[in-house]
């Protein structure tokens, strides 16, 4: 996408095919449904432009004779496994398509969340520039994973971002423990299924405005 600009739409394909995966997760009877069909019909083709870019995209990786190209890359390692267990071209397609949106959607979602909370909330953001700059004292510390685990309010704050905007379109499924629980004053018996309701709101939303 840096490199060509006929590449970029995709950001938008990816978008827009997250928005049905966003609705249908928590209705996933209505999948292939003439519902389905006519409320996402953008949200399939452009599911389909996507795909497309990844195969186009792995047949770039093979020789010219079909076979896995032999440089050094992720796809070679995958298909040139020494044990005889590399993956068939149809699981590295599978695959490629979570990898390339949870390598950048979801990433940069994260950050954004994070600092736009952080730089909100005072405190927190005096504590964990605190807990920060103790740490590390200058760009070579970085690499210093102890140091690095050792930030848990940090921690704490990306995590406190993923609650409350969870970076992933899909829906975000929990089953109360044994003994119930109290949400919102609302009582919850064992067993219960929920999930991110923010996730399905944004997305149903998101569908309702077109």
């Amino acid at each position: 996408m840096v490199s060509s600009p006929d590449n970029r739409p995709l950001l938008d394909a990816i978008a827009e095919s997250n928005t049905r995966v966003g609705v249908m997760m928590p209705l996933r009877f209505l999948k292939n449904s003439v519902v389905d069909r006519y409320f996402f019909r953008g949200s399939i083709v452009a599911r389909y432009t996507f795909i497309g870019f990844v195969k186009s995209l792995l047949q770039s990786k093979k020789d010219e004779k079909g076979h896995p190209s032999r440089r050094p890359c992720v796809y070679s390692i995958l298909m040139n496994s020494d044990d005889g267990e590399g993956l068939g071209p149809n699981e590295i397609a599978a695959e490629s398509t979570n990898l390339i949106i949870a390598g950048s959607d979801t990433t940069s979602t994260v950050l954004a969340a994070f600092f736009f909370y952080l730089t909100r909330c005072p405190a927190a953001y005096a504590q964990a520039c605190s807990e920060v700059r103790s740490c590390f004292n200058s760009c070579s510390d970085l690499s210093n994973h102890a140091r690095l685990a050792s930030c848990t309010y940090l921690r704490a704050c990306i995590d406190e971002s993923m609650r409350i905007a969870p970076p992933v379109a899909s829906a975000l499924f929990r089953e109360v423990e044994s003994g119930g629980a109290v949400v919102d004053a609302h009582f919850l018996p064992a067993g219960c299924e929920g999930f991110s309701y923010h996730v399905y709101i944004v997305s149903l939303m998101s569908l309702l405005a077109r």
